[in-house]
């Protein structure tokens, strides 16, 4: 069916070969694609392996223990390397390596130490409001 569609794809519409015929257009267009010969994979190359792993170790030593598996990942394939997330994340377990997390900053910027007075509360002494505009308040803290 392929054959016959890239040979009338000249004279009529690719869709309408594919509809007529009955295939999947995607399945024809993947059928012309030219077949390369891929090179072996690394899971049949074992010396491939511990050397990524131990590429992983140093530049995890690098930045002091604080890049994760996305950002290794990263680094290694900006070095010219190819490598998987789940392959870091299977390294970092194996050598039982984990990232430090820093602690977030919280800016504190009340100190509630100070040896000066606190301003008291007058609403306290005066009687509840009966209608707008009787009491006013403010807030100073910023967002």
């Amino acid at each position: 069916m392929h054959r016959f569609i890239q040979s009338q794809s000249q004279n009529y519409p690719v869709q309408v070969l594919c509809q007529t015929l009955g295939v999947n257009r995607s399945g024809y267009y993947d059928w012309c694609k030219p077949t390369t010969i891929t090179p072996a994979k690394e899971a049949d190359n074992p010396s491939v392996k511990p050397d990524k792993a131990q590429q992983i170790k140093d530049i995890f030593g690098l930045h002091r223990r604080r890049y994760g598996s996305r950002r290794l990942v990263s680094e290694i394939k900006d070095r010219g390397i190819n490598v998987s997330r789940d392959f870091v994340r299977k390294v970092l377990m194996e050598n039982q390596l984990k990232p430090i997390q820093p602690r977030s900053f919280v800016p504190r910027t009340t100190d509630s130490r100070h040896t000066l007075g606190y301003s008291p509360n007058l609403l306290l002494d005066r009687p509840r409001p009966t209608g707008p505009n009787q009491v006013w308040v403010s807030d100073i803290s910023a967002p």
